[in-house]
């Protein structure tokens, strides 16, 4: 894989984990909400 692959590929990562992280938040947000004064 040539230099510029390996950039692009660091981005699209970065990219991507960023969204994952921002969902998995926003999901976790979610639950906490319903299930809010519960045991769960």
């Amino acid at each position: 894989m040539g230099s510029n692959a390996n950039r692009l590929r660091k981005i699209w990562q970065n990219y991507s984990g960023k969204n994952a992280g921002k969902a998995e938040k926003n999901f976790f947000d979610s639950f906490k909400t319903l299930f809010n004064n519960t045991e769960y």
